[in-house]
């Protein structure tokens, strides 16, 4: 069911990819915009994975408070695996979609069309900023949780 699933993602994926490529080779402001549309979407999801993430990282730790090393380790263990997987997998993805932008925006510059997309990509680094200070944010608050879940342990 679970590859059923993943296997359908990745076909509506690739569908919706394959016109717009077509379309951003006729038209580079057009492969900006669809590169700017697919930075933004990422980054909306990494954003909601990685804050919901450290926010468990918080509350386990914050769950776990004076209970022995053993025990804060096992509460806390999973938690920050899956944050630590998840910021690696969307901090590769996001250095990947960055990477398009910039190569798109370069052919764009070049055929003279950027000024058009100009405020969309402003908008787009605004947005992506602000989503990825939240995170640094959350990611902060967890820390700080586990320091004081190290600090709160019994022997």
């Amino acid at each position: 069911m679970k590859k059923t699933v993943s296997l359908l993602a990745t076909l509506a994926a690739v569908a919706v990819a394959v016109p717009a490529a077509s379309v951003a080779q006729a038209d580079p402001a057009a492969a900006v915009r669809a590169n700017v549309a697919t930075l933004l979407a990422d980054s909306q999801r990494a954003h909601d994975t990685l804050v919901a993430d450290a926010r468990a990282v918080t509350a386990s730790a914050r769950g776990a408070m004076g209970s022995t090393r053993k025990e804060a380790r096992a509460a806390v263990k999973a938690d920050v695996a899956k944050l630590r997987a998840d910021r690696k997998q969307f901090g590769a993805l996001m250095k990947a979609d960055r990477d398009r932008l910039a190569a798109s925006m370069k052919a764009a510059r070049e055929a003279k069309a950027l000024k058009p997309v100009r405020s969309l990509v402003q908008e787009a680094r605004a947005t992506v900023k602000r989503q990825r200070g939240e995170v640094r944010t959350a990611i902060q608050e967890a820390k700080a949780a586990l320091k004081e879940l190290r600090a709160s342990r019994t022997r």
